[in-house]
């Protein structure tokens, strides 16, 4: 068997350092989120943040692959970058770099191999590929447990309202969520129908993330009554994975 150089030593040991960040940042965000302290962006910036105490000193090291190297640097500035989006309340910017972000981890993949450990392959994979090996099964997943949700009426200043909660029993992450409601009235025959026929009337909200083991709250609101039970909720948008891993 072929003894390692000191050069490929050396590539090992940074890859690694990129590895245990990552790692970090992953058990920080789950004890965030465990917390109740999923979405604000003082979490995100101490996520980001993480990688950054781990991985900083990478800077000053002579790295045998150039290439690498180059590669590295732009991943740290990146991360730096990504917490100057959080200085205002809108994260549109902070969506957008955590992309980038997921390009260039799949670039580490793709040319260095990077792995992070058994415990963190799932989240690894979820980010690099922003979701979207399971988003389908995601979808199908979040309309079967979201079609067990039963609404009842609510009191609300000028609109009827309606209201349910929904646990999400999935392994799934949602966030950016788009949520359609739509509520199915039987309606008699008129001057346009001959026979019975269903009014279908739609609403929709959005929320910021659903996370494993967490009740999402639907809320529905009409302009006229409806027949609670006839009111059904879908995702009508949504991405996969924790926006701050």
């Amino acid at each position: 068997m072929r003894t390692k150089t000191d050069e490929e030593e050396r590539t090992d040991v940074q890859k690694s350092e990129i590895a245990a960040g990552l790692e970090k940042r992953f058990d920080l965000r789950d004890r965030q989120i465990e917390e109740g302290d999923g979405d604000s962006h003082d979490a995100f910036k101490k996520a980001a943040q993480v990688e950054l105490d781990n991985d900083g000193y990478l800077r000053s090291k002579p790295f045998q692959d150039l290439g690498m190297q180059s590669d590295v640097v732009a991943y740290l500035d990146h991360l730096k970058a990504s917490q100057k989006t959080l200085k205002d309340e809108d994260s549109t910017n902070w969506w957008v770099k955590r992309r980038e972000r997921a390009k260039m981890l799949k670039k580490f993949v793709n040319k260095y191999n990077l792995q992070v450990g058994a415990k963190y392959a799932d989240d690894f994979n979820m980010l690099v590929t922003m979701g979207e090996h399971v988003k389908d099964d995601a979808a199908e997943t979040a309309d079967k447990l979201l079609s067990k949700a039963r609404f009842e009426k609510a009191d609300c200043d000028g609109w009827y309202c309606y209201e349910a909660k929904v646990a999400n029993t999935t392994k799934y992450t949602y966030y950016d969520i788009v949520r359609r409601y739509t509520a199915h009235t039987v309606m008699e025959p008129d001057a346009n129908h001959d026979e019975k026929w269903v009014d279908n009337q739609e609403d929709q909200d959005t929320c910021e993330s659903w996370y494993p083991g967490e009740y999402i709250f639907l809320e529905a609101y009409y302009e006229s009554p409806q027949d609670p039970e006839h009111i059904t909720a879908k995702l009508n948008g949504f991405n996969i994975g924790d926006p701050g891993k």
